[in-house]
């Protein structure tokens, strides 16, 4: 996960390459309009609060899949 206006988001993307090259199972979202931290608004930017429940959701999904 990373957000578009973050110092660390070329830095995401290059770790989840190195991740997928190594065959490890990973999902990318970039959330293009919000800021680092962004986490932290989520009772105050609309786009942070839909944000979070779309990691929520993916968080559960991979839970789920391991059989928690």
């Amino acid at each position: 996960m990373m957000a578009g206006h973050d110092p660390l988001h070329d830095q995401g993307h290059k770790y989840a390459q190195q991740l997928q090259a190594q065959g490890v199972n990973t999902k990318v979202l970039s959330y293009d309009s919000l800021a680092h931290g962004f986490t932290a608004y989520m009772g105050a930017v609309p786009d942070a609060r839909r944000a979070c429940i779309e990691i929520a959701h993916n968080v559960r999904e991979l839970y789920a899949q391991q059989g928690y």
